[in-house]
C-alpha cells in the first residue's frame, strides 16, 4: 500500500507542503488542494522539488481529463461504475479504500503505469462525494486481499512483484498459506521461478481463493505475456547455432552475443557504437527467424539513402528473400497485396504513407534503422512506426541517450513501454535541475537507467569488443546529394557526353582530354558540396559564423552535417581520436 504522510511533516515537507498547495489551487475540481498536495509527497518519496513539482502536475493533468471527458461515476451493484459523456459506460474496475492518505486502485491503463496512485477515473470518484462514502462504506470484508503498491520507486529495479503483499483482513477465515509464504519469500528473478510465482499469484485470484485490488489481475496478464516470450526466446537461442551456421558469412562473437540478447526477449534497443555491425545483427536474427520458423513476413525499415546499401548486407549475408520496396503508392500497395512471405525494405516516409497497408500485411518482425535520425520523433513518422505491433521489435541506433531522455522514452514506448515507466518522472529524477529549479543540466542516477533498461537496450562500444574486432573495418556511410547540388552536377553531364561520345570514334585532342578530366573533376567537387565548388565566393563569408543548422543547409553541402555527426559521436562521446582525410585541403578548411 502507498506509504502515509507522518501526521507532523518535518520543516522541508511542511515548507514543500505549502508550495505544493500553492501550486494545486484550482487545479483539483472539488478536491482540496492541501489534500492533493500531501498525497504528492506520499507517492514521491526520496523525491526532490523537481519530481514533486511533476508529480503535481502530473495530478493535474489526470483531474483535467477527467473534466474534458465529463467523466461521471456512480454506485451500482455493490461496485463503481463509471461513464464518459462520449464513450457511454466504461470497463474498468475502480475502488478507493481510503481517502486521506488516499489508497486506492483501478485497471487503466494509466494507473499501472503512473506511478501517482491515482488516474482520471480515481479523480472523478474522489470529486462525487456521494459515491465516494459509499465506495468507502462497502460491507464486503474478504479474509484477505492481495494489494499492489502503484508508486514505483525512484532507484533501482522497480520491479512491481517487489510491491506486491497479502493484507489478512480476517485470519481465522484466511486458508491461503501458500501465497502468504510466496510473499514473504524474495521476489524471484530466474524465469523458471518466475513463472511459478506468477502463476500461484494468477491462480489465486482467478479462481477467487483470494480478493485482489483491481490492478492486479491486469499487471498480473502482462507479465504473463512477457514471461511467455521469454520462454520462447529461450528456445530460440537454445536452437540457434545450426541457423547461424547457413549464414553466407560468421558474425564475430560479439554480434552473436547481440542477436541472441534480442532473440531472448524479442524486443531490443541495440545502440552498439557505430561501426560494430548493427545491421549484421539485425540480419543475423532475421535469418534465424525465418529458417527456424517463428516469421513468415518482415519489414526493415531505414532512411531512403541507406536502402541500397542494407540490400547489399543483405544479400551477402543470408538467402532470406528481400525485396526492395519502390515506385508510387498505388504499386507499393500491389506488391504489399502479392508478398506472402519474405522481407520488405522500405524507407520511413513510405512507412508512413503505406501504414494502413502495412498493419494489415502484418509482418511479424521489424528492425528500425538509424532511428536517431527520425528527428521529430513524437510526430507523424513515429506514429506511423507505433501503430505496427509485431511479434518481433528491433530498433538499432548508434546514439547515446543520456542528454535526450525523450527520445529514449519515444522509442522505449514501442520496445518495452513498462522499462522507465512513469515519464512524467523520466526528466525532473534523471537531469540535474539548474539553479532557477526550471532549466535542465546534465544526467543523474544512470544507474538506476541503466538497471531498468537492462533487459531491454544492449550497447557495446570499440572497448568492450576489442579482442573480436578485425585490424580494420571499413564503413561506407551514404549521403544524400542536395538539390542545389544535383541540379549543378547535372548541367555538367551534356558536355561530358559529347566528349565521351567523340572519344567513342576518335582518340581525344589533348584540350578536350583536359575539358573531360575538368567537368568530371567538377562533378565529384560538386559531390561533396556545392560549399567546396565555390570555395572562392563562399569561404570569406564564413569566418566567425557558428555552424548553425540553418547555415549548414544553405552551404548545400551535406556532408558537412553528418560529419559533424560522425565526430560528435566518435570524440564527444566516445572519447576516441579522429583523423579526417579528404582530396581536398578546401574541404578539410570547411
Amino acid at each position: 500500500m502507498p506509504p502515509a504522510i507522518l501526521s507532523t511533516p518535518s520543516a522541508n515537507d511542511a515548507e514543500a507542503l505549502s508550495s505544493l498547495t500553492d501550486l494545486a489551487r484550482r487545479k483539483t475540481g472539488t478536491v482540496s488542494p492541501e489534500r492533493v498536495a500531501r498525497h504528492v509527497l506520499s507517492v514521491t518519496p526520496g523525491g526532490d522539488q523537481a519530481v514533486r513539482r511533476a508529480a503535481l502536475e502530473a495530478i493535474a493533468r489526470r483531474f483535467a481529463a477527467a473534466q474534458r471527458d465529463e467523466l461521471r461515476a456512480r454506485w451500482s451493484a455493490g461496485a463503481v461504475a463509471l461513464r464518459s459523456r462520449e464513450r457511454g459506460p466504461l470497463p474498468y474496475r475502480c475502488e478507493v479504500s481510503a481517502a486521506d492518505p488516499l489508497v486506492a486502485s483501478c485497471d487503466c491503463a494509466d494507473f499501472l503505469r503512473n506511478a501517482l496512485g491515482l488516474c482520471k477515473h480515481v479523480a472523478t470518484l474522489l470529486q462525487d462525494a456521494a459515491v465516494l462514502r459509499q465506495s468507502l462504506a462497502a460491507t464486503a470484508r474478504p479474509a484477505a486481499v492481495l494489494r499492489w503498491d502503484p508508486v514505483r520507486p525512484l532507484t533501482g529495479a522497480g520491479d512491481f512483484l517487489e510491491r506486491v503483499r497479502l493484507d489478512v483482513l480476517d485470519p481465522a477465515r484466511h486458508r491461503d498459506s501458500a501465497v502468504a509464504t510466496l510473499l514473504h519469500d524474495e521476489t524471484p528473478t530466474r524465469l523458471a521461478e518466475r513463472i511459478a510465482f506468477v502463476e500461484t499469484l494468477h491462480a489465486a485470484i482467478s479462481s477467487g481463493r483470494l480478493a485482489a485490488e483491481p490492478a492486479l489481475a491486469p499487471l498480473l496478464e502482462r507479465e504473463r505475456t512477457t514471461l511467455a516470450r521469454q520462454t520462447a526466446g529461450a528456445a530460440l537461442v537454445a536452437g540457434l547455432a545450426p541457423h547461424l551456421r547457413t549464414l553466407r558469412r560468421q558474425p564475430y562473437p560479439y554480434q552473436r552475443a547481440g542477436i541472441e540478447a534480442f532473440l531472448a526477449c524479442g524486443r531490443l534497443l541495440l545502440a552498439d557504437d557505430m561501426g560494430l555491425g548493427k545491421t549484421v545483427q539485425a540480419i543475423g536474427a532475421a535469418h534465424a527467424l525465418w529458417h527456424g520458423g517463428r516469421v513468415r513476413r518482415g519489414l526493415i525499415v531505414v532512411p531512403a539513402s541507406l536502402k541500397a546499401q542494407w540490400r547489399r548486407e543483405w544479400e551477402s549475408f543470408t538467402d532470406v528473400p528481400l525485396t526492395l520496396v519502390d515506385g508510387p503508392r498505388d504499386e507499393r500497395a500491389v506488391l504489399l497485396g502479392k508478398t506472402r512471405k519474405g522481407f520488405l525494405l522500405m524507407n520511413y516516409e513510405q512507412v508512413v504513407r503505406d501504414v494502413a497497408a502495412i498493419e494489415a500485411w502484418a509482418p511479424d518482425f521489424v528492425v528500425l534503422d538509424e532511428a536517431q535520425r527520425i528527428k521529430n520523433w513524437a510526430t507523424k513518422t513515429a506514429a506511423g512506426v507505433k501503430r505496427l505491433t509485431p511479434a518481433f521489435r528491433l530498433v538499432l541506433t548508434g546514439t547515446p541517450f543520456e542528454n535526450r531522455l525523450d527520445e529514449l522514452a519515444s522509442l522505449m514506448d514501442w520496445v518495452d513501454d513498462t522499462a522507465i515507466e512513469p515519464k512524467w518522472r523520466l526528466s525532473p529524477w534523471h537531469t540535474v535541475p539548474s539553479e532557477d529549479g526550471r532549466r535542465s543540466g546534465g544526467a543523474r542516477h544512470l544507474d538506476t537507467l541503466r538497471t531498468r533498461l537492462s533487459g531491454a537496450l544492449l550497447r557495446r562500444n570499440k572497448r568492450d569488443v576489442l579482442e573480436d574486432l578485425p585490424p580494420r573495418t571499413d564503413i561506407r556511410v551514404p549521403v544524400e546529394l542536395s538539390p542545389e547540388q544535383r541540379a549543378e552536377h547535372d548541367e555538367l553531364t551534356p558536355a561530358i557526353r559529347q566528349i565521351a561520345a567523340r572519344a567513342a570514334k576518335r582518340p581525344l585532342t589533348p584540350g578536350e582530354f583536359l575539358r573531360l578530366m575538368q567537368l568530371l573533376t567538377s562533378q565529384r567537387m560538386l559531390c561533396n558540396g556545392v560549399a567546396l565548388a565555390h570555395y572562392d565566393e563562399l569561404f570569406a563569408g564564413l569566418a566567425g559564423r557558428a555552424p548553425t543548422e540553418a547555415l549548414l543547409t544553405s552551404l548545400a553541402t551535406p556532408k558537412l552535417a553528418e560529419l559533424r555527426d560522425l565526430v560528435r559521436n566518435l570524440v564527444v562521446t566516445q572519447e576516441r581520436k579522429v583523423v579526417v582525410f579528404s582530396q581536398w585541403r578546401r574541404m578539410l578548411e570547411l
